[in-house]
């Protein structure tokens, strides 16, 4: 073996077998792109129908695209909006309770604590 050569490992390419029915490794790497193409097109689509002024229709798809990624503040973010947009006042306040503490764009960190000031003078 040469020196320099990195040694191609030796692996089945079938990755579950059910009689004649095979499973293989790329396909389960397909079905999982899918997955999550799936679920970026329901954010798109979200933020589409927020940006169009369609708050209820952006609300479901939102939560739709939260279910899978329930780590995501700028999805949150944009479903405060969505909220505020349909009277949804207090949910709108704990969606941005949670984008204050976790949002990594400083844009909806801003946006986050002038609702929560804003609620908190009201009080």
């Amino acid at each position: 073996m040469p020196l320099f050569a990195i040694p191609f490992p030796a692996l089945d390419p079938v990755a579950i077998s059910l009689g004649p029915f095979a499973i293989r490794w790329y396909a389960l790497a397909y079905i999982v792109g899918l997955l999550i193409g799936w679920r970026y097109c329901l954010a798109l689509a979200g933020r589409a129908a927020l940006a169009r002024g369609e708050h209820r229709s952006a609300v479901g798809l939102l939560r739709r695209a939260l279910d899978a990624n329930h780590a995501d503040p700028e999805l949150r973010a944009e479903l405060a909006l969505a909220l505020e947009g349909i009277g949804e006042r207090e949910q709108a306040l704990e969606e941005w309770r949670w984008v204050e503490l976790a949002a990594v764009d400083p844009r909806h960190r801003e946006l986050a604590r002038e609702r929560l000031a804003g609620e908190e003078r009201g009080r």
